[in-house]
């Protein structure tokens, strides 16, 4: 039954290696098992999807703050201590 058992592992394992290699993954191993698998940079999601936040983030900050920058110029009233 454990011989069965490790023996489908293995398959599975090897069938799985054979299609990331056809989607174009290299295999690469870190000397433990030789089953972590490199992604190209330019196919990782983050790749994309950090920069374009911390932009957005940093466009909505800018905003916000001459948002208030104009406020304060435009609003005297608005400069008291609490604002400051």
């Amino acid at each position: 039954m454990n011989a069965t058992l490790t023996s489908n592992i293995d398959m599975n394992l090897t069938e799985l290696r054979e299609s990331l290699a056809d989607m174009g993954g290299d295999l690469i191993s870190n000397g433990s098992n030789g089953s972590d698998y490199y992604i190209p940079y330019d196919q990782r999601p983050e790749t994309y999807f950090v920069p374009v936040l911390f932009f957005l983030i940093f466009v909505i900050g800018c905003l916000g703050n001459g948002t208030l920058v104009v406020i304060f110029l435009r609003h005297r009233t608005m400069r008291n201590v609490p604002n400051t």
